[in-house]
């Protein structure tokens, strides 16, 4: 909000909301009864693996998941008020389950059967409000930010099955994101968001 003159009141205000609810399934045979086992054979390894990303991929390694900023300019006001929230939820799931009665083999010694469930997932926001004025009397500024996160990383097996070779690994994973997952996205070029067509953003 920005005012070249006096004003009595100045108020500004940036929310900006994400919801995110992924869900990365693998299922392996078919429940109840009647249902024919599932089997899996082969002479080599065998890899099954369940993969979830959230902010992670192409352009978005650099971008939050949800920013909100406030600002208000004014020559003078009697109170001056900014504010802003940001809010990101996460209720994602990953998971593989192995149906009752199932069968994964790998013949030889050597053989490996790797069954892998992870969760790479960027959850970071941002709020930020500024004011600025010649003469302000008064003056409240206010930033929230709020991260809800319930992920879940699954692997199940029912009863009965049968997981045979020379080297069986089950993992379930949330995976870390440090600074090597960031990637600088910010350019001159796209600082200023002019329109949301073919998925062009900025800052601004």
């Amino acid at each position: 909000t920005v005012s070249p003159s006096k004003v009595d009141y100045m108020v500004a205000a940036g929310v900006a909301l994400m919801d995110n609810d992924n869900d990365t399934h693998i299922i392996i045979g078919r429940d109840g009864e009647d249902a024919p086992h599932s089997k899996i054979n082969a002479s080599g390894d065998i890899t099954i693996e369940a993969k979830l990303t959230e902010n992670m991929d192409g352009k978005f390694k650099g971008w939050l998941g949800a920013q909100a900023l406030a600002g208000s300019i004014s020559k003078e006001a009697k109170l001056s008020v900014s504010g802003a929230v940001a809010y990101l939820g996460s209720e994602a799931n990953t998971d593989i389950l192995i149906h009752e009665g199932a069968e994964i083999k790998s013949s030889g010694a050597d053989s490996k059967i790797k069954i892998n469930a992870q969760d790479k997932s960027k959850l970071a926001i941002r709020a930020g409000n500024a004011q600025g004025s010649k003469g302000n009397k008064n003056a409240v500024g206010v930033s929230i930010a709020i991260i809800w996160a319930d992920n879940n990383v699954i692997v199940q097996t029912m009863p009965n099955v049968v997981i045979e070779a020379g080297t069986v690994d089950v993992t379930a994973t949330k995976l870390k994101v440090d600074k090597d997952d960031f990637t600088n996205q910010v350019s001159w070029s796209n600082l200023v968001t002019k329109d949301n067509k073919d998925g062009k953003t900025g800052l601004i």
